[in-house]
């Protein structure tokens, strides 16, 4: 139970996310998803929050209406 606290702490995600991802890791991969699964998805949370920085907040074009 230690461990998701201290890897949520490292890649700053909540511990329910770590659980959550270590638990789908191990049912598609086994011992080797559980290892790769937190590094994996902080990744995926990094270029999410990449992409909304970029792209999050442009307003709407207005429509070319004659």
């Amino acid at each position: 139970m230690l461990q998701p606290m201290i890897q949520s702490r490292t890649v700053q995600m909540h511990p329910a996310v770590v659980m959550l991802a270590i638990t789908a890791g191990a049912s598609v991969a086994g011992i080797l998803g559980m290892l790769l699964a937190v590094p994996l998805t902080a990744a995926a949370f990094g270029v999410v929050q990449e992409l909304r920085s970029r792209y999050g907040d442009q307003e709407p074009s207005p429509s070319k209406e004659p």
